[in-house]
């Protein structure tokens, strides 16, 4: 499972200015309320799970935040530090987060932004919960495009299975919905 992982999350990689373009960000209703359950103050450590090319990172870096993120793609990396550059708090580690040599009791959050489904279910969580302080939060947010207009939803399955296939598009398609 772990090496379908990776090929399944280094194939956005490869796609890595499409996906700057294309990926939508996360509303600020949702970084807020993520930062209130969490109880983040400013300066707070986060330890960022795949961060592509940075769209929830920047969010959090904008307020004040401490980041470590982990982003195994090159190219998406490449972007990423281009796109994280006037964030002087942002550090961006080119590598999985199975690979990452953890940093025990570090981190005031682990956030997993549409990105925890590419880690080996072996450690998502019991390595997340490791790098957290007493009292640390997991945040997992994502984006599932057009789960509430199916007409929309209809399209972008279309979209999928015309440049994926019908299998990637039908695997897709049931990971955004559920």
């Amino acid at each position: 499972r772990g090496m379908a992982t990776l090929e399944r999350w280094l194939s956005y990689d490869a796609e890595a200015d499409s996906y700057n373009r294309g990926r939508p960000g996360y509303p600020p209703r949702l970084i807020n309320e993520c930062i209130e359950q969490a109880g983040l103050e400013t300066g707070a450590r986060i330890l960022e799970i795949g961060c592509g090319t940075g769209q929830a990172t920047r969010s959090f870096a904008r307020l004040g935040f401490h980041l470590v993120c982990l982003e195994p793609g090159p190219n998406l990396a490449k972007i990423a530090r281009k796109n994280l550059h006037p964030y002087p708090r942002v550090t961006l580690r080119e590598e999985r987060f199975e690979d990452w040599p953890p940093e025990p009791e570090s981190f005031d959050l682990v956030l997993a932004a549409t990105s925890i489904h590419h880690v080996a279910n072996e450690v998502r969580y019991i390595k997340s919960a490791k790098a957290l302080k007493a009292g640390g939060f997991i945040a997992i947010l994502g984006n599932h495009p057009g789960a509430d207009e199916p007409e929309f939803r209809k399209e972008l399955d279309r979209a999928y299975e015309k440049w994926w296939g019908q299998e990637m598009s039908r695997m897709y398609a049931k990971q955004t919905l559920e």
